[in-house]
């Protein structure tokens, strides 16, 4: 009997085994693949000019997807796509992107704000927590973060911010399942919380990527979790008509 149950226990036990080994694979895979396009993203540049006319300075903040990690040259990164954009309206973009891979609302406050240029910024993307739902940032701190981030960029007189909602992790193959479901909810609460402290800004403008922003299979990038090229084009059109609402309600002061 004792070698029957072992047997019966084997056979259970046996598929169980082979997909955690599954998942263990995949994941080490993603990993593997995630820091691939790290390492290409920390050569993009850090200052670039697009288009050409009246020039504007902007400034982007943010994590992996403003650092542009899941493409292959600073062309296909978010803010060089919606530099592009901005460059159709006859305007020379200046951009300096301070964007880090893995960066959280805190990174942002503590060492993306202090390097900011001196004198007067145009315009101000924040493409930011992703990473804080992903790894449990505290509410609270969050709200607080937040805040401290949009009063330093308030007293920059900054005329106009686009701030991200959370993006919703809803078709990020990188996820297992129960992982995904654990984000998707993080992400809802964190979107809530940004909503809530963007209406006391009138500078802000929000970019709703939780909402508008859901990634095909397509547009996730080689490692299953960062956007591809289509998904930052995606993205790029989701920030320009932030932008097109902002200056549809009042034109923007240039420095």
């Amino acid at each position: 009997m004792p070698e029957r149950r072992s047997k019966t226990l084997l056979l259970v036990a046996a598929p169980a085994v082979a997909l955690l080994g599954y998942h263990s694979l995949r994941a080490k895979r993603h990993i593997s693949e995630t820091k691939r396009l790290i390492q290409k993203s920390l050569t993009f540049p850090m200052r670039y000019s697009v288009g050409s006319g009246q020039p504007i300075r902007y400034v982007s903040l943010g994590d992996s997807t403003a650092s542009g990690v899941g493409v292959h040259s600073v062309e296909e990164t978010l803010p060089y796509l919606f530099a592009e954009h901005l460059a159709e309206r006859g305007l020379r973009v200046d951009v300096t992107n301070f964007g880090n891979c893995g960066a959280k609302i805190a990174d942002v406050l503590e060492r993306q704000i202090p390097d900011l240029p001196a004198g007067p910024i145009d315009l101000v993307t924040l493409s930011i927590s992703a990473n804080d739902a992903t790894r449990g940032t505290d509410t609270f701190l969050f709200r607080a973060q937040l805040r401290a981030v949009l009063e330093e960029l308030e007293h920059r007189r900054a005329p106009l911010v686009l701030l991200t909602t959370t993006p919703n992790f809803r078709t990020s193959p990188a996820l297992p399942s129960a992982i995904r479901v654990h984000c998707i909810r993080r992400s809802e609460k964190l979107t809530q919380i940004v909503r809530e402290i963007a209406s006391d800004y009138p500078f802000v403008e929000l970019v709703p990527l939780n909402e508008d922003g859901s990634l095909t299979p397509g547009e996730c990038a080689s490692d299953g979790f960062h956007p591809s090229v289509d998904g930052y084009h995606m993205w790029a059109v989701l920030f320009d008509e932030a932008y097109s609402r902002r200056l549809a309600s009042a034109p923007l002061p240039r420095s």
